[in-house]
C-alpha cells in the first residue's frame, strides 16, 4: 500500500491487520526514541517507553498507558493481574538510574494482550541498540544505534507480504499488488510515476472520489 505522508501511512497500517510501516533507513523516529527512551530520569523513561509503545504498537491508547505508569510507579493499585508482566518490566526501569532493563521492558510491552507490532523495523532496531549499549562498546547510546543501523543498511531488510509505504521508501521495490492511496495528494508525477509501477500483477488506486483497479501480466 502506498501513500505520501508519514501519519496516513501509520494510521491506515494501525486499521489494517497484518499490515506492518516500511521505515525510511535515515528517519528521525530512530534517533529521536533513543534519545527519549535514555531521557535523564527513570520516570521520564516509563513515560516515553509507553509512548514508543503506542508509536510501534496497536492498543497502546492515552488510558492504557496512563494505567500501566501509575502502576509502575506504584501511585494505583491494579486489580487484574492480566498486565503483571508488563508492569514488572516497567517498575524496573521506574527502579534503576541506568538504561539496562529497557530492552526487557521493549519485550513485555510488545507482548502485552491485545498489541500488535505495526511498525517492527523501528521496534526491533531501538531493541537491538539498547541490547548493544548495555553489552558495552559504544559510548553513548546514539553510537549504538548508529552501529546497528549501518548492519541493516549492508544487510538489507526483510519485506513481509503486506506492506504500507510512502513513494520515497518504495522507489526501486517491487511487488506483486500495488494499492496507491489518494495519488491526488502526491506533489509530483514523479511521485505518481513511482507508485504506479511498484505492482508487477496488479495495480489499484483508491482516490477520494472512487477506486480504480487494473491487472496486469507477469512477464
Amino acid at each position: 500500500v502506498i501513500t505520501q505522508w508519514p501519519n496516513q501511512c501509520h494510521d491506515l497500517a494501525r486499521r489494517t491487520p497484518g499490515v506492518i510501516v516500511l521505515e525510511p533507513v535515515d528517519g528521525n523516529d530512530f534517533t529521536n526514541a533513543a534519545t527519549q527512551l535514555s531521557a535523564p530520569t527513570s520516570a521520564e523513561r516509563v513515560t516515553n517507553l509507553l509512548a514508543f509503545a503506542a508509536t510501534c504498537f496497536t492498543g497502546f491508547d492515552q488510558n492504557q498507558q496512563d494505567r500501566l505508569a501509575r502502576a509502575a510507579q506504584g501511585t494505583t493499585r491494579v486489580r487484574s493481574n492480566t498486565h503483571d508482566q508488563q508492569i514488572a518490566a516497567l517498575k524496573a526501569v521506574n527502579d534503576t538510574n541506568d538504561l539496562s532493563p529497557i530492552p526487557e521492558a521493549l519485550t513485555a510491552l510488545a507482548d502485552m494482550p491485545g498489541t500488535r507490532v505495526l511498525r517492527p523495523e523501528l521496534y526491533y532496531e531501538i531493541r537491538r541498540a539498547f541490547v548493544a549499549f548495555r553489552e558495552g562498546g559504544h559510548e553513548t547510546i546514539h553510537d549504538a544505534l548508529s552501529a546497528i543501523r549501518q548492519r541493516t543498511r549492508q544487510t538489507g531488510r526483510a519485506l513481509t507480504t503486506q506492506t504500507m509505504g510512502r513513494t520515497l521508501l518504495v522507489k526501486g521495490l517491487e511487488f506483486e499488488h500495488a494499492i496507491i492511496i489518494t495519488p491526488e495528494d502526491f506533489p509530483t508525477k514523479q511521485n505518481l510515476y513511482v507508485g504506479i509501477t511498484r505492482g508487477t500483477r496488479s495495480l489499484t488506486i483508491i482516490t477520494n472520489t472512487g477506486l480504480r483497479s487494473e491487472e496486469r501480466r507477469v512477464g
